[in-house]
């Protein structure tokens, strides 16, 4: 899954469990939702959380991708608001305090829902449309140290190119934490998992357009998957 976050005031309780469940999550504010919904290939998914206005929930409704499933989260102080987020292009709408069980409900009940061609097409929702129609590898070059996507070469750091190598080396295979801070920052001291965090969220924005995702593995680490070529 791969979704875009929206609001003023990030929950960090809520973005961390959407990675324990393997989404690769991008946060924005509201000011930059629009730009971020036209731009981002491959969404999912558009949580906007504790939604005010709804005539800007409705153009990021209507910005979205056919297949992306568009859900509003409203304060318990605003319960008012579900219907005309609802009417305004809403697919579902949920109350605080959240329920990570419920919101895993619904975007089950949206991925049935679209297999059974309920929208625009039939393709698969849990799927990044960019990885769908992807012909072309994520190329890695292992001498020169880069990675290019068609044409275009991906501005990578060597700590980041190192940690997308160690990925890709074992694509669609879970990496444990402690092998990626041994192997990437080649560190004798204790593992510092926000560090690595930081790092692979950094990773996922540089790599928004190429035929690959970062998913987080509960308990675990992180898994890279998608179509990748190691020269």
């Amino acid at each position: 899954m791969r979704a875009l976050y929206i609001a003023q005031y990030r929950d960090a309780s809520l973005l961390r469990a959407l990675e324990e469940m393997g989404w690769s999550v991008e946060s924005v504010t509201p000011p930059e939702a629009l730009w971020a919904i036209t731009e981002g290939e491959g969404l999912t998914t558009v949580i906007y959380d504790d939604v005010e206005d709804v005539l800007h929930f409705s153009a990021c409704a209507k910005a979205r991708p056919n297949d992306c499933m568009m859900l509003a989260i409203v304060s318990a102080a605003a319960t008012a608001l579900r219907v005309p987020l609802l009417r305004a292009g809403a697919d579902f709408c949920m109350n605080r305090p959240l329920s990570f069980r419920e919101l895993q409900a619904l975007v089950q009940a949206f991925s049935r829902r679209q297999s059974r061609g309920v929208g625009a097409d039939h393709r698969n929702p849990t799927v990044p449309a960019d990885r769908q129609a992807a012909i072309d590898p994520l190329i890695m070059d292992r001498r020169a140290c880069r990675a290019t996507y068609r044409t275009t070469r991906i501005a990578l750091s060597l700590r980041e190119f190192s940690l997308l190598i160690l990925l890709a080396e074992r694509v669609g295979a879970p990496l444990d934490r402690d092998l990626i801070w041994r192997d990437v920052w080649n560190a004798d001291s204790e593992l510092r998992s926000d560090v690595i965090d930081l790092a692979i969220s950094r990773l996922r924005r540089k790599l928004v357009h190429a035929p690959v995702e970062i998913v987080a593995v509960r308990t675990v680490g992180y898994c890279l998957r998608g179509a990748v070529r190691i020269n």
